[in-house]
């Protein structure tokens, strides 16, 4: 499959392209790629599967540390609620 990959100034694609003005008079990257190319359903099907894994592991990566491992009772939960709520608990 032949591609095209280019660095230009976004103001040379503004009369072919709409562009945010966030890339506007800064360098942007373009790639071209054919879109008649037979395609697979098979490679249609991997590629989701791989996108959605992908998406799966970022979300794990961004939870992971959220939840405590350590066992807690449920004293200490009410007491941790108590003291959000009004700030201390005198025992």
């Amino acid at each position: 499959m032949d591609a095209i990959r280019e660095i230009v100034n976004g103001n040379a694609l503004s009369s072919i392209i709409k562009l945010p003005k966030s890339l506007r008079d800064k360098q942007v990257e373009v790639i071209i790629l054919p879109i008649n190319e037979e395609v697979s359903d098979t490679e249609i099907k991997v590629s989701r599967d791989i996108l959605r894994q992908m998406k799966k592991n970022a979300t794990v990566t961004k939870l992971t540390g959220a939840i405590s491992h350590e066992p807690i009772t449920i004293a200490e939960i009410r007491e941790e609620r108590l003291v959000d709520k009004y700030g201390s608990i005198d025992r």
